[in-house]
């Protein structure tokens, strides 16, 4: 489950709601429904300001660890992922099929520091997306499963 809210500089607020139930095929591939709900406040020409998007969709993943893991975490050097979400959206004006495909490799170095690059393509009731994004990440604690002796 997921939930974010996004505040503009012009006083808009767009809230999502999100929940997916996953389920393992094979090792690395992952299949299951998504919901979401997704509203503004109010309509902005300047940026995409969903009105009551309601969408259902299927999401199949793949997930693929690549280098040797570290040692000290067990966690392997990076991951490549690739994912395609397709369903129904409807929304205020009209309904229609929606699709995304999203696109993220990870790198991990420092044990707990990692870089990561995506890209998505999404296609909703009004609008049509194009993102590139890049982060930095700290990680704690250790992963589930890791003993420490």
């Amino acid at each position: 489950a997921d939930f974010d809210v996004s505040r503009f500089n012009d006083d808009n607020i767009q809230r999502t709601y999100r929940l997916s139930l996953q389920r393992r095929l094979w090792e690395g591939i992952t299949f299951g429904p998504v919901f979401m709900r997704d509203g503004s406040a109010h309509s902005a020409p300047e940026y995409y300001t969903p009105r009551k998007l309601r969408q259902v969709t299927g999401l199949l993943s793949l997930k693929r660890p690549f280098g040797k893991p570290s040692e000290r975490t067990g966690l392997p050097r990076g991951d490549a992922d690739l994912s395609y979400e397709g369903g129904y959206g409807v929304d205020q004006t009209r309904s229609r099929f929606v699709h995304w495909v999203r696109g993220k490799l990870v790198f991990r170095f420092l044990d707990s520091w990692s870089v990561n690059l995506a890209g998505d393509y999404s296609v909703s009731p009004t609008y049509i997306s194009r993102q590139i994004q890049a982060g930095l990440g700290l990680s704690f604690g250790q992963p589930a499963g890791l003993v420490v002796r």
